[in-house]
């Protein structure tokens, strides 16, 4: 009695192999395409969300409605409840608080601001007058990187402004 395996056998073998492997390759393609994804929904995700939440923090304690300096689509500036100036703009494709970098990868920020009777305020950048009459701001961050695209958005009511 033999105990090996013909070369037929084993040639066999490999082709069964090789068409298992390629009929599963797409789909372990798909699986590893959505890891990717998901990772960097995750690692983007939290990286914006934090710096949103700090834009939220930040804007809530506006000193008063003579304190925006800068209210454009794209840019906010103001004075905070210390007497901080704070400015938040977007340089390339990083978010900048002040001179400090916030989160990078950002496609777009952009700021959208109403007055007590909730209408949007569109004539940007807001003159004197008008950023005295904000009573809401809603920021749009958007970031991207690989073709993935993540856009979180938020409505802030500042503490400190007369209505």
């Amino acid at each position: 009695m033999n105990k090996g395996f013909t070369i037929i056998e084993l040639i066999m073998v490999i082709v069964i192999a090789g068409v298992l492997t390629a009929g599963t390759a797409p789909y372990i393609n798909a699986v590893i395409e959505r890891w990717q994804f998901l990772q960097f929904r995750n690692e983007a995700g939290t990286q914006a969300r934090n710096a949103l939440d700090w834009m939220v923090r930040e804007i809530r304690e506006v000193k008063d409605n003579n304190s925006f300096d800068i209210a454009d689509s794209s840019r906010l500036k103001f004075t905070n409840s210390s007497d901080i100036s704070i400015d938040y703009t977007l340089s390339g494709n990083t978010l900048m608080r002040n001179s400090d970098a916030l989160v990078s990868g950002v496609n777009s920020l952009q700021f959208e601001y109403r007055n007590v009777q909730n209408n949007i305020m569109s004539s940007l950048p807001l003159s004197s007058g008008q950023r005295k009459q904000i009573w809401r701001i809603r920021v749009i961050l958007t970031l991207s990187s690989g073709g993935e695209t993540l856009t979180l958005e938020t409505d802030i009511f500042p503490r400190n402004l007369g209505s």
